[in-house]
């Protein structure tokens, strides 16, 4: 191993996901909950929640279109089985968090991601309704 302080690292997303079918949507379809189970503190999952559950159908129903619906299912379902487990490596993770609520709330995005275009024209069509 050497030392090379001056070293650059790029990065390509997608670029070993990509080449295997089906990879990203299993991936964020069984983790996006596990996440927020053991991350969100309980005082923000009222407003966490419904985003997230709203993410997860857009990207479920967009893997159903895309052909991948086996995968979405197949991810959803390892998901569910595997939570009582997530929800107890949750207890563990907040008990131990050295963060207050005020220090995770500013780590969170109150508005829509800013490579949301698609979600900001459906918000903006709702809106205008």
């Amino acid at each position: 191993m050497q030392l090379a302080p001056r070293a650059v690292a790029y990065h390509r997303i997608g670029a070993t996901s990509g080449r295997i079918p089906g990879f990203t949507t299993h991936q964020t379809l069984k983790n996006l909950f596990w996440v927020m189970t053991k991350n969100v503190p309980s005082r923000f999952l009222p407003v966490v929640f419904p985003r997230l559950a709203l993410s997860y159908s857009f990207t479920f129903v967009r893997a159903v279109l895309r052909g991948q619906g086996g995968t979405a299912v197949k991810a959803v379902g390892i998901a569910a089985v595997k939570m009582p487990r997530k929800l107890r490596e949750r207890r563990a993770i907040q008990r131990g968090r050295r963060i207050d609520d005020a220090a995770v709330a500013a780590l969170f995005t109150w508005d829509l991601p800013p490579a949301s275009a698609n979600l900001r024209r459906l918000r903006a069509a709702v809106r205008r309704s």
